[in-house]
C-alpha cells in the first residue's frame, strides 16, 4: 500500500538570500478520518466515536419504533414482550449514546440488543398470523441485520471478548 504524500514548505525570514525553500514530503490525511474527524484517534478512540454514532442511529430509529410498539401491545398481548425489548434497548441506546466511553454500558447495549432480536423471533413464532405473516418476518429479518451488522464490530473489539476466545 502506498501513502499518498502531499508537499509543502517551510519559510523563513532569516535566510531571505537562500535558495528558494525546499519541498518536504508530509502525508495527507485520509478522507476518512477528515469526514468523521477521527485521524489521531487510536483504535479505542475510533470505538468509542463508533459506539456513539451507532447508540445514536439506534436510539433514533428505536424512539418512534418503542412507541409504536407498546401501542401495538395494547391492542394485542402477543406484542408485551416486544414492545418491553424495543423500550429497554432504546434506553440502553439512549443511555449509551451519552456515555459511549463505558465499556460496561456497551456491554449491557449488546446484550440488551440480543434480547431485542430473541424477543422479535419469539413473537414471530408464536404469534398466529391471519393476515400478514411477511410482515413479522421482515420485522425480524431486519432486526437481526442490522443490529448483527453493527454489533459485530463493538463485540469484536471489547477486550473482555478477545480473552475470552483468545
Amino acid at each position: 500500500m502506498s501513502e499518498k504524500k502531499g508537499h509543502s514548505y517551510k519559510y523563513n525570514e532569516c535566510h531571505k538570500d537562500s535558495p528558494p525553500p525546499r519541498y518536504e514530503e508530509k502525508e495527507r490525511p485520509s478522507v476518512c478520518s477528515t469526514l468523521c474527524g477521527c485521524g489521531g484517534l487510536d483504535l479505542e478512540g475510533k470505538m468509542t466515536r463508533y459506539i456513539a454514532v451507532i447508540a445514536f442511529i439506534f436510539s433514533a430509529v428505536l424512539g418512534p419504533y418503542s412507541g409504536t410498539q407498546a401501542v401495538a401491545a395494547t391492542q394485542e398481548e402477543d406484542y408485551y414482550i416486544t414492545a418491553a425489548s424495543t423500550v429497554v434497548f432504546f434506553l440502553m441506546s439512549l443511555i449509551l449514546a451519552v456515555k459511549p466511553n463505558l465499556r460496561g454500558l456497551s456491554r449491557l447495549w449488546l446484550i440488551s440488543g440480543f434480547a431485542w432480536v430473541i424477543c422479535g423471533w419469539v413473537t414471530y413464532f408464536r404469534k398466529d398470523f391471519t393476515e400478514k405473516p411477511e410482515t413479522w418476518l421482515a420485522i425480524s429479518v431486519v432486526q437481526t441485520c442490522a443490529f448483527g451488522v453493527f454489533a459485530v464490530p463493538v463485540f469484536i473489539t471489547d477486550p473482555m471478548a478477545m480473552n475470552a476466545f483468545t
